[in-house]
């Protein structure tokens, strides 16, 4: 509660039953000030109760605009655009005929992130390898497998 002039806060004066300013000395009656601040507590509210129907209309109109998605691809199928057989096709088609162009891209690509190429490449020889041991061990698995000491 803030004084109608100077906005200094107010002070209730029990023995008087008013409220008092300490700046300017102004005394104000109770059911003034109270007023005031329900007012200005009502517009507050009515700004949040505008601000909360609108997100519920606008999250309302989100779940019929899904549901008639929904309806749509139930009775009408996918679009073919939303088969992963169907991009691909696409992105194979463009990078066939823009194939100088997305060379460029990828060298850009790798020269930008070359520590992450590089790992991955190495990650990609670990498995290599990985495999072609896993191979040769069930290959020798009629053989007793034994396991070379560090020592």
């Amino acid at each position: 509660m803030n004084c109608l002039k100077c906005t200094y806060k107010l002070v209730l004066l029990s023995n008087r039953r008013q409220y008092k300013c300490a700046l300017c000395s102004n005394l104000y009656p109770p059911k003034d000030i109270e007023n005031r601040e329900f007012q200005k507590l009502n517009e507050l509210q009515k700004i949040q109760d505008v601000s909360n129907l609108n997100l519920q209309r606008k999250q309302k109109l989100n779940q019929i605009r899904d549901i008639k998605k929904a309806l749509k691809h139930l009775f009408n199928g996918k679009p073919e655009s939303y088969s992963k057989e169907y991009i691909n096709q696409k992105s194979r088609e463009w990078r066939a005929k823009h194939r100088e162009q997305d060379l460029k891209r990828k060298r850009e690509y790798n020269q930008r992130n070359k520590e992450v190429v590089n790992l991955r490449c190495r990650i990609r020889n670990y498995r290599v390898r990985q495999g072609q041991l896993a191979l040769e061990l069930s290959e020798d698995l009629d053989s007793p497998i034994t396991i070379p000491s560090l020592c």
